[in-house]
């Protein structure tokens, strides 16, 4: 059964503020610490040790695939970088500190680049 609204701009599912890891980050539960201009830092803490570690990262807008059924009441989705985005546009910092040190410059270079 196809939904009325379908292909129409729904709007964009948002990253969730707290989840448990799947597939290769399996053991690890995450929580949004910061999201604001585009920028996100999530606090990952792996759920054996307790040792935690903090990733910051770019937004990245993704539709979903054509074939995905039902079909999605949105019509884009936030993307949590895949391992091969680490070091291009994410960052694993060991403490919030180092998180936030990337953190600021990222937010005003996406700023800059929405007022150009």
């Amino acid at each position: 059964m196809m939904k009325e609204n379908q292909g129409t701009n729904i709007g964009i599912k948002e990253l969730p503020k707290k989840f448990k890891g799947k597939g290769e980050v399996k053991g690890y539960s995450f929580t949004q610490i910061d999201n604001q201009d585009g920028v996100y830092i999530y606090r990952v803490e792996d759920d054996e040790s307790n040792n935690d570690h903090y990733e910051v990262f770019n937004r990245k807008l993704m539709h979903p695939h054509p074939r995905m059924n039902p079909q999605p009441e949105w019509d884009k989705y936030v993307q949590y970088p895949a391992s091969g985005a680490f070091g291009i546009s994410a960052w694993t910092c060991r403490t919030y500190e180092d998180a936030l040190v990337r953190y600021y410059p990222m937010r005003e270079k996406r700023r800059k680049k929405a007022l150009s």
